[in-house]
């Protein structure tokens, strides 16, 4: 897709020879209203403009290929799920419209910028193999963490509620903390690992078999409206700074 806006409204397949990208967008704004079907490779930009991926757009899982999906620029993901081979990289992310799942069939790494939610809730897979590593995040929904073999949030994050449904290692929330509500997976091992304090809303039951983490730093503070617990399922708890 080369300078200016182009607009896909039919199904594409058999996009791609195997090498490469299979989607170059080269310039400009593009908008995808169609669902692609690529044999081999995901998509790449080549300059930092806005994409758009609309409600009507499902990726379709690559086959083994060689590049992963690279969209650098500012992302607005219209209620879709996004799927892709070798890898997700996005840019600053807007939610809109409806709910967004992003996943890696293989998988490889999921990596966003900072996600505008928009009030929409986001379900990240990246398999148990690959590694998640979101910027941040304001307004999101529902924020799902599906499977992992780690995930970050780098700095604040901002959801209405919180799933952590499975990961082979760390869940890490590396900023401030903001959520109505925190749901874990009984028996899971996972650990949890909150080290830029915040404010949960609702009574908190960690119910994951690996660690709890709370602060690493003395004048951390988290502070748990309904209250904690951390008995039971967690095999350890690490408390530094203040819990109110």
């Amino acid at each position: 897709m080369g300078v200016g806006t182009t607009t896909v409204s039919g199904a594409v397949t058999n996009l791609g020879s195997g090498t490469g990208a299979a989607l170059d967008v080269n310039n400009g704004r593009d908008r995808v209203w169609s669902v692609f079907r690529a044999p081999s490779e995901g998509i790449a930009v080549s300059r930092r403009e806005p994409q758009r991926a609309s409600a009507l757009m499902i990726m379709s899982p690559w086959a083994m290929g060689n590049t992963a999906t690279n969209l650098a620029g500012a992302v607005q993901l219209d209620g879709l799920t996004f799927s892709g081979f070798d890898g997700l990289t996005f840019g600053a992310t807007t939610l809109s419209t409806a709910a967004v799942n992003l996943t890696t069939s293989d998988g490889t790494n999921i990596t966003t910028g900072a996600i505008t939610g928009g009030s929409q809730d986001l379900t990240v897979n990246a398999g148990a193999t690959g590694d998640i590593v979101l910027d941040s995040m304001t307004a999101v929904g529902t924020f799902t963490v599906s499977n992992s073999n780690s995930t970050t949030v780098t700095n604040a994050t901002a959801a209405t509620t919180i799933t952590l449904t499975d990961t082979t290692g760390d869940i890490t929330f590396s900023g401030s903390v903001t959520a109505g509500t925190i749901n874990t997976t009984a028996l899971e091992t996972y650990n949890v690992i909150f080290n830029g304090g915040g404010t949960i809303t609702n009574a908190v039951n960690f119910t994951n078999s690996g660690t709890v983490t709370l602060g690493n730093d003395n004048l951390d503070s988290i502070t748990f409206n309904g209250g904690v617990d951390t008995d039971g399922n967690p095999s350890g708890t690490n408390v530094a700074g203040s819990i109110i």
